[in-house]
Order: C-alpha cells, then sequence, then structure tokens
C-alpha cells in the first residue's frame, strides 16, 4: 500500500504533468481489479473528480481522458459495484459522456455497462 500512497500523493502535485503520469499508474493498477477496492479506500473518486476541471465543450485535458479511463476499469470490478453506486457513480458517469469529448464518452459508456452487468 505503500505504493498506492506514493501514487495518490504525487496525484496531488502542482505540476498538471506529474499528476497525469501518477493518473496513468492508477489506470495500469485499475486494470486489476483485485487493486480497485484499496484505490477506493486511497480517495481515488475525488482526486478524479478534482481532475475535471476544464468546462464543458472545450478540449479536454490527458490528464482527464486518464481520469475517466481508470474510472471506467473501477466500474468493472465486480467488488466495488456496491460502494459505487452509493457515490452516485451512474450519474457522474452519464454527466461526463455528455462533456463533448469522444475517448471520454467512450470510457463513460463502457464504465456504465460494467455498472449494468448483473454478474454479482
Amino acid at each position: 500500500h505503500d505504493g498506492l500512497r506514493s501514487v495518490t500523493e504525487l496525484c496531488r502535485d502542482a505540476d498538471e504533468k506529474v499528476r497525469y503520469y501518477a493518473m496513468q499508474s492508477y489506470v495500469e493498477l485499475s486494470r486489476k481489479t483485485e487493486w480497485c477496492r484499496d484505490m477506493l479506500d486511497f480517495q481515488v473518486l475525488e482526486i478524479i473528480d478534482s481532475n475535471m476541471t476544464t468546462p464543458v465543450g472545450t478540449p479536454k485535458t490527458l490528464l482527464e481522458k486518464a481520469s475517466v479511463e481508470c474510472l471506467a476499469n473501477i466500474c468493472a470490478s465486480g467488488d466495488c459495484r456496491s460502494l459505487l453506486e452509493a457515490r452516485d457513480i451512474v450519474k457522474k458517469l452519464s454527466d461526463l459522456s455528455q462533456l463533448g469529448d469522444k475517448h471520454i464518452a467512450r470510457h463513460a459508456a463502457r464504465g456504465l455497462a460494467y455498472l449494468c452487468r448483473d454478474d454479482r
């Protein structure tokens, strides 16, 4: 968990490039569902929220795109589904899909599709 703690600290760095690479680490970790619950413990959803800063209709940053990809991967983890539903993640993904960015919309739709699967 020291690694996750370090990544989380880097996600709060003042430099956007550092935050982007830290989020890329989260994206890689989130592909392994056994890490997803731990990532939620380290406030990854709050970090993702804080990364989504550019106004609707303006081009999205690489950091924002990586953040939504990470969120979609966490949605794939059956372990996390009830936790995500409690955080109103369906509305969040729906809102993200309306931002006017194809990459973000694709990952938001993927996250919604994972949440709709009933394989618990």
